[in-house]
Order: C-alpha cells, then structure tokens, then sequence
C-alpha cells in the first residue's frame, strides 16, 4: 500500500540531448515554426514515400509469386485425394476428378482477376497499369492450373474413361472386305 510507482525514467522531456523523431506522415501544426525546417522535412518526406512504394511494390510482387504457386501447392493434396478416391468408376472419384477439372479451368479463366490487387500504377503515366512484373507470376499460376488438369487427365486414364486403346476406336474403324470364303466342301 505504501509504494508508489516512479515513472521519472520514462519520462523523455527530462532527458537531456534527447530530440523526438516525428511518426511517418506526421506533419507539424499550426502552431509550430515549420520555415526553418520545410525544406528538410520535405525532403525526408519524399525519400520516405520512395522509400515505402518500393516496399509496397516489393511486398505485391512477393503476394502475387505466393498466389502463383498456390495451385502447385495444392497439387500433392490433389494428387492424395484422387489417389484415395480409387481407380474404379464411382461417384467420388468421378465427382472429385470433376472438381479438380472445374477448379483449374476456373483459375485459368480468373487470372487477370488474381492478380488485379497486385498491379501499381504509375505515377508518371496516368494511363496503363504497369503489368509487365506480373507476366512471369501470371504464367507460373496458369502453368500450376495447368499441372492440375493433367493430374485429372491422368486420373480419367487410370479410370479408363479415355478412350487411349485401339479397341476404343473400332467404331470408326472400315470393316475389312473380304475376297473369299471358303466353306467345309459346300459349294456356294
């Protein structure tokens, strides 16, 4: 009950020599002399806004290469699965290899919308985005979707619904005309 908390060393006022550094994007009030020190604070401002859009930018090419290998990622998962589901025509693995065919096209068709929030604009051109950095990650993701519908490819083979033997064909196949017939001593 007698003891009382002594804050003094907290307390950065009483330091002596001490100069507070101002948070980013913090600018001085009304209140303050702000000639004397525009120029440098300007010119901090604008090395710091540099500064953090290389950040930026460096952290939205490290999220798009992360969402472009998601679908590799996912391709041992899916290889199990289907693995799992057996080789025999059931309604599971027919259903799962369906899901891994619609999962992959779907991320083929949506690649410009995966990568929407990782694109910059320049601030120099007030047009076009620049999406030149983002082609090699936009074909690796297509690549990955690509790698999955080959795995539902493989898996349709092993199931034996792709029509990859001769006897698969015979439908479309002539049927061989025959020059003659020989019969057990009948005379035709």
């Amino acid at each position: 009950m007698g003891m009382k908390l002594d804050l003094s060393p907290l307390d950065q006022s009483k330091k002596a020599g001490s100069e507070q550094v101002n948070p980013r994007g913090f600018a001085l009030g009304t209140g303050h002399d702000t000639t004397k020190h525009s120029h440098v604070n300007k010119s901090k401002t604008d090395e710091e806004e540099a500064l953090a859009d290389a950040h930026m930018a460096n952290l939205k090419m490290k999220k798009s290469w992360e969402t472009a290998l998601g679908p590799l990622k996912q391709a041992p998962v899916q290889g199990f699965m289907l693995y799992m589901s057996g080789n025999s025509v059931q309604i599971y693995s027919i259903m799962v290899t369906v899901m891994l065919f619609q999962n992959a096209v779907r991320g083929i068709a949506s690649t410009q919308l995966a990568f929407a929030r990782f694109e910059t604009e320049s601030k120099e051109e007030a047009g076009p985005k620049h999406t030149n950095s983002l082609l090699l990650p936009k074909i690796v993701y297509v690549f990955a979707q690509v790698v999955l519908i080959g795995l539902g490819l493989y898996k349709c083979h092993a199931m034996g619904l792709l029509p990859t033997s001769h006897s698969d064909w015979l439908s479309f196949l002539q049927a061989k005309s025959v020059a003659e017939y020989s019969s057990h001593g009948f005379l035709l």
